[in-house]
């Protein structure tokens, strides 16, 4: 693997502090990275990270690199986890915290080497070293925390809780026995920042009676199995509705200064006097064609939807509350309240705060269909604490 700088100092969040790969997409599959391209030459960081910004919606801060630093970067259509790697190369920076601009306001920090392509980021961020004992023989056990990452275009939804390597050797060229693997999937997902991250566990065991405690594993791949939601960006101008079928589902996407009149009941009602407010959300609904798997899983979808409210400049409204009523097994909303109030400029600290004017639009990143994918990952000289 290419490497970057000597990496990344411990998150306040979320870090991963050990190695990373990036798994590259199987040929004829549909799922594609965000891209970045762009060219500078000497140019200010202030303006690149600028950029990245307004093309992947993930704000990036460099640690310890000043924005008036000049640097040269050619980027032609580069998937964006990529287009990161030689950001940070270029730079010479030695931590970078991330933010999904439109459901995030804390960092999440990235803290290793990566390379290779592609929209699926895997992690190893801690690997434990434990003895136990199996008829009087010594065996020496490995537990490796792993994370995938998907960029934002993405939605994972499930994952096994234990994969299983399609090899794993030593230093010594001795290998790396996986542990049985339990039969069920984990469903459970989490959001860092806006970004879709999935724990997942794996044991390796080394050869009984090893002469000398393993210190390295030389070499670890294979592929994990996945489901992911693949999304859509859409937009709907305040006091407007647009109306949406695809795949067996019906979708509407509303913007206003009230929730629609079908909508249930919520706790969202604002409290007077303040500021301006503002609904936006999604109300979808099955067709009766449309499977019990796939709609289960569109409805996970559906509650990761990130939603935007912009004024004429692009700056976002004030997300204060959500709520996702089910008025049936066959329908449901996702309804966000949003205030028209001036919000913290992230990563300017002591920074005056960013003003909002009259909202012209919502962007809604919705689901549109799932698909089972192979991450594929590959790990070689992992050094064990």
């Amino acid at each position: 693997m290419t490497a970057l700088p000597k990496c990344l100092a411990a998150a306040a969040l979320f870090t991963i502090v050990g190695a990373l790969a990036l798994a590259q997409v199987p040929a004829g599959a549909e799922v594609k990275s965000k891209r970045i391209s762009l060219t500078a030459e000497n140019a200010p960081l202030s303006g690149i990270l600028e950029q990245f910004r307004q093309q992947s919606n993930i704000q990036i801060t460099l640690q310890d690199i000043p924005p008036e630093k000049t640097i040269s970067l050619q980027l032609q259509n580069k998937p964006f986890w990529e287009a990161l790697r030689e950001l940070i190369t270029q730079s010479g920076a030695t931590s970078v915290n991330l933010v999904d601009v439109p459901a995030g306001n804390y960092p999440f920090r990235l803290a290793s080497t990566f390379s290779s392509d592609g929209p699926y980021l895997v992690a190893i961020p801690r690997i434990l070293r434990a003895v136990h004992y199996d008829k009087d023989r010594e065996i020496e056990t490995l537990q490796l925390s792993m994370n995938v990452i998907t960029d934002t275009s993405l939605r994972i939804t499930q994952l096994p809780q234990k994969p299983v390597p399609a090899k794993a050797i030593d230093e010594r060229g001795n290998s790396l026995v996986p542990r049985e693997p339990a039969p069920e999937s984990s469903t459970l997902f989490s959001t860092v920042s806006g970004l879709s991250a999935f724990p997942i566990m794996m044991t390796l065991d080394a050869p009984p009676k090893n002469p000398q405690a393993t210190r390295k594993i030389a070499l670890l791949e294979g592929s994990i199995n996945a489901t992911v939601i693949l999304q859509d960006e859409l937009e709907v101008a305040f006091e407007k509705t647009v109306e949406r079928e695809q795949g067996g589902m019906r979708i509407s996407i509303f913007c206003g200064p009230t929730p629609p009149p079908d909508a249930p009941a919520t706790v969202l009602a604002p409290a007077q006097p303040g500021p301006p407010v503002i609904f936006a959300g999604i109300h979808y609904r099955r067709d009766g064609a449309l499977p019990d798997a796939e709609w289960r899983t569109l409805r996970v979808g559906f509650q990761q939807a990130t939603i935007r409210v912009l004024d004429a400049q692009g700056r976002s409204w004030q997300n204060s509350a959500r709520a996702a009523p089910v008025s049936s097994p066959d329908e449901g909303w996702i309804i966000h309240r949003f205030l028209g109030a001036p919000r913290e400029p992230f990563g300017a600290a002591g920074g005056a705060p960013q003003a909002v004017g009259d909202a012209v639009k919502a962007v809604v990143n919705l689901p549109t269909r799932s698909q089972n994918v192979q991450i594929p990952y590959r790990f070689e000289n992992l050094i064990i604490p």
